[in-house]
């Protein structure tokens, strides 16, 4: 009820009239603004709700408070009673996080799925060691052709060579003692960002299909992916946002916090933590990771040992970032920064580029409570056509 109606309720004679309540949504742009006078001041989340919005869709992204007075008598003349009441008014602008169409999509995933993943004890509880199992830029959603890119990649063949590659990793990861698995979700999982076939700055892509199949047959893969990690060890996923998904693979990560919000060996409790750079204690290391389209490689050291709450009881640092698509090693004074390659076919635009021919390959970095990084394995995609 509005402050108007409220008020209305109450008064026979308003000497302040409120200000009227208005909600502006641009859908196409995705912005709003939001004008409202309420009898108690409203948090974000209040306000959104207030003008009948879903939080999880919308975000204010600026907003100011005023208060002001009401003035109002009550009952008949001569035995009046006089109230002064404080009021409210809040102006703020707002803008979409996530499309409805989007949560439809999780729902679609959710029935598809027709049994939850099994609560089943892992191989390993205790162990000495952590399995990263990084797993960066697969592209869910990119179309090349190899007469024109080098290689030939779709929805079918990312969703082929990332099972197996799932697979394979964790086949060399059972033989250990892990007693937890470290898997990252996001960092360009997914091609695109939004229903117009872009990316979160608004590039065009090349693009497989139509957004909600991308999506289901991607949120299908992670499910089951984070469900094998689970057979092995303790799991751990974690949310890492990328220049094309930042949105989709938070919805990704989304879903996979409902679905395993009751495994009793996955943890998601800080799955959804937006921050661009997440860190991780094992043992005597630090883990810290990030996609690596923001910060320069040669400044994360630095940046991690400003962020890491936990760097001084830690002797061996290390930071795993992509994007790239190709592998390379940094070291500077000890602290490793790692560039991981990618299981994605080259397109068009990175062919025309010269970007082309990297070793397509995932990998699993195994470490030691004591000393940190001890193995480090790859799982290569197979080339489905070269010229």
């Amino acid at each position: 009820m509005s402050i108007s109606d409220e008020l209305q309720n109450q008064v026979s004679e308003k000497r302040t009239k409120p200000p009227r309540d208005e909600v502006v949504v641009d859908n196409e742009r995705g912005t709003g603004t939001i004008n409202a006078a309420t009898l108690q001041k409203m948090s974000d989340i209040e306000l959104l709700e207030y003008a009948n919005l879903d939080p999880r869709e919308w975000q204010v992204t600026k907003i100011t408070i005023g208060s002001w007075n009401g003035y109002y008598k009550r009952g008949l003349a001569g035995n009046e009673t006089h109230k002064i009441v404080d009021l409210f008014t809040h102006k703020a602008e707002i803008k979409r996080l996530f499309e409805t169409c989007l949560f439809d999509a999780i729902d679609g995933v959710v029935a598809k799925i027709k049994s939850l993943p099994v609560k089943k004890q892992p191989a390993n509880i205790d162990g000495d060691y952590m399995f990263v199992l990084s797993i960066f830029d697969v592209h869910f959603g990119k179309l090349a052709w190899a007469p024109e890119a080098g290689d030939d990649y779709d929805l079918k063949i990312a969703d082929q060579v990332y099972r197996q590659a799932v697979s394979d990793l964790l086949a060399k990861a059972k033989g250990r003692k892990v007693g937890k698995i470290l898997f990252p979700i996001g960092s360009d999982f997914l091609h695109f960002d939004n229903t117009n076939h872009t990316t979160t700055k608004g590039t065009i892509i090349e693009f497989d299909g139509r957004w909600p199949k991308v999506l289901q047959v991607a949120c299908e893969a992670i499910i089951w992916a984070v469900s094998e990690a689970a057979k092995v060890a303790p799991t751990e996923v974690m949310y890492i946002g990328g220049n094309h998904d930042k949105m989709t693979s938070y919805v990704a990560c989304m879903l996979v916090a409902k679905m395993f919000a009751d495994h009793p060996h996955v943890d998601v409790e800080r799955s959804l933590d937006p921050f661009p750079r997440q860190y991780r204690k094992w043992g005597k290391t630090a883990i810290g990771v990030t996609h690596g389209d923001g910060a320069k490689i040669k400044d994360l050291p630095l940046i991690m040992s400003r962020e890491c709450s936990f760097w001084s009881e830690c002797t061996t640092h290390e930071v795993l970032t992509g994007h790239l698509h190709h592998e390379v090693v940094h070291e500077k004074v000890g602290i490793v920064a790692r560039i991981l390659p990618s299981l994605s076919g080259t397109d068009a635009w990175h062919a025309h580029s010269g970007w082309v021919k990297n070793n397509r390959a995932a990998m699993g970095l195994m470490y030691e409570k004591e000393t940190g990084i001890d193995s480090i394995y790859y799982a290569h995609a197979k080339m489905t056509n070269s010229n």
